[in-house]
């Protein structure tokens, strides 16, 4: 939000304008009162503890006009200003801040932690202090860096945010849980390394094991075909991760990170063991993601602030060490990327509060879609809505209804004969589906009859209808089984569709009814299972399979799951 206030990404010239004031709470002291002015708000000290400081955050908020009257969005309040803002100042001065006094008190306690047995201060340097004291003479620098941040394009300004805000959030799990800690400080770099870096990456890239299989199986190929195959490998597939991680760290270090940034630091690390505890560091990250592997427990019960420790003859970077390298590689990125004074971007769904959310079937399904595939989405949708109208205990106008299809079918039927039968089968089920279920003052045309021999042959589209129209079909049990699988295994599919929880249980009961006829209980039972498994939960379904074990009846999986419908007449 900082940088959308900046007014860079705005099409118009015309905005609203809003005077917000917050508070935030720091353990950064302002010698004389000053004010700390940036191009992302004003800090001004108020009062504060001996170790807790309020400070009045103020900023001129702009939002672009997007028209006017109810509805229209003329503030974001200062909650979603402040809270940048606060990560900025941590992340830049070392220091913990937060709109929230809770949080601020809490970290400032210092107390050891369950798992952690050490104070986060044994472990890191400045951050959790009493009282950091911040003379003006250091404002230009936080002030410039602000600045240079929210000039940059747009994606990179958010990847540095996303990249400072997980560098925080480690800060404060360092009072709990120093391998989700350790394992954060890694992803704040390695998320820039994937975003923002430009590296092209080369054969050397690529996984060294996949590497050795793949130049194997290369070695009697001509040189222009093998290097086709490395080229469309690496299109296709993530290089080395640690690697990239690797050496993107090391592109954006600075030479002063190995002189004047490493005055009064203990013992700090030297260039020769920067690449190995780089490695180390991504592998403990990964062995804490994949394993909860604990760190080396030399790094966690023997507290230093020395920035790299010797473990089994290879350096690792402590957790000293790895917040002033996070810090001094996302602030040498920071001032290397190109500057835009205006940018073309829209914006408009990353303001807080504001999400996209899909729209009902009600508003967009009776509407023409000319797309070849759009008949899986008809029917899905459709089949939500015929649902919610079976399960449906309300009656009159409170029932639920659904879309009328008339027409979309209607063009659609009349200019699929011809297309590929793959995108013709979806609107020939909703055709079926909606000329039995629904009554219309307009009623569909009949199908012709090779239509309806298509409809019937097995497939999941053709498995959806019958258990849409409570009808068995005609096969035999050995390949209602195999569509019943095909079904589940590709419901998630692009070119596929989602029948609803209700459908899916009475396909596993169609199955096991299918079963229990030719005396295979053992089945009938599994299979009883699994639509438990759909319908988690579900009283009758429960009673049905409870009652089936004791003694095996027909299994007719309306009357089980929609008694009502099944008294109807």
């Amino acid at each position: 939000m900082l940088q959308i206030n900046t007014g860079k990404l705005f099409v118009s010239n015309e905005f609203y304008e809003n005077d917000l004031c917050g508070v935030l709470f720091t353990n950064l002291h302002f010698v004389g009162g000053a004010k700390l002015a940036t191009s992302a708000g004003v800090l001004t000290p108020a009062s504060g503890s001996s170790d807790i400081y309020n400070c009045y955050y103020e900023l001129h908020e702009k939002v672009e006009k997007f028209g006017e009257g109810a509805g229209v969005l003329v503030s974001n309040s200062v909650s979603s200003y402040i809270t940048d803002f606060s990560a900025l100042l941590s992340f830049y001065f070392s220091c913990i801040a937060s709109p929230d006094f809770n949080v601020v008190k809490r970290l400032m306690s210092n107390e050891v932690g369950v798992s952690t047995r050490c104070r986060p201060s044994e472990l890191v340097s400045r951050f959790f202090d009493r009282n950091i004291v911040c003379v003006p003479s250091e404002f230009s620098s936080f002030v410039g860096f602000v600045e240079k941040l929210l000039s940059l394009k747009r994606v990179n300004y958010l990847a540095v945010m996303q990249s400072i805000r997980t560098y925080v959030t480690a800060i404060h799990r360092l009072s709990d849980d120093l391998e989700v800690s350790y394992t954060l400080f890694v992803a704040a770099l390695e998320s820039l390394a994937q975003a923002v870096d430009e590296h092209k990456p080369t054969w050397n890239d690529y996984e060294e094991r996949k590497r050795k299989v793949v130049d194997t199986a290369l070695a009697g190929a001509a040189s222009v075909d093998a290097k086709k195959v490395r080229d469309a490998l690496l299109e296709i597939e993530h290089t080395s991760l640690s690697r990239r991680f690797k050496l993107f760290t090391q592109l954006h270090i600075a030479p002063s990170y190995f002189r004047e940034g490493a005055c009064d630091i203990v013992n700090p690390i030297a260039e020769g063991e920067l690449d190995k505890a780089l490695s180390n560091a991504y592998q403990a990250r990964s062995g804490y993601i994949h394993n909860i592997k604990p760190l080396p427990r030399l790094l966690t019960i023997s507290p230093s602030k020395s920035e790299v420790m010797t473990i089994s003859g290879s350096p690792w970077l402590t957790m000293q060490g790895l917040t002033r390298l996070a810090r001094h590689v996302i602030i040498e990125l920071v001032s290397r990327q190109e500057s835009v004074e205006k940018e073309e971007y829209d914006y408009s769904l990353e303001q807080p509060n504001i999400v996209r959310a899909p729209m009902a079937f009600q508003y967009w399904g009776s509407r023409i879609d000319p797309s070849e595939d759009s008949g899986f989405k008809k029917l899905q949708g459709f089949l939500g809505e015929l649902a919610a109208c079976i399960l449906s205990e309300k009656t009159g106008d409170e029932r639920p209804s659904v879309t009328n299809l008339v027409d979309v079918i209607e063009d659609a039927i009349s200019k699929r004969d011809m297309t590929r039968k793959k995108f013709r089968l979806p609107y020939l089920a909703l055709h079926a589906i909606y000329k039995s279920s629904v009554r219309s003052e307009k009623t569909l045309s009949p199908l012709p009859e090779s239509f309806i021999t298509e409809l019937n042959e097995p497939s999941p589209i053709s498995l959806i209808f019958h258990v849409a129209l409570t009808s068995v079909p005609s096969w035999d049990t050995d390949t209602l089984e195999k569509v019943v699988y095909k079904y589940f295994s590709t419901r998630y599919h692009k070119h596929a569709v989602l029948a609803p929880p209700i459908f899916e249980a009475g396909m596993y009961l169609m199955l096991a009814e299918g079963f229990r006829k030719s005396d295979n209980h053992e089945l009938a039972v599994f299979y009883i299972g699994k639509a438990m498994q759909c319908l988690p939960g579900n009283k009758m379904l429960m009673d049905f399979e409870i009652a089936y074990a004791k003694l095996p009846t027909e299994i007719n999986w309306v009357s089980i799951l929609l008694k009502k419908a099944a008294e109807e007449p």
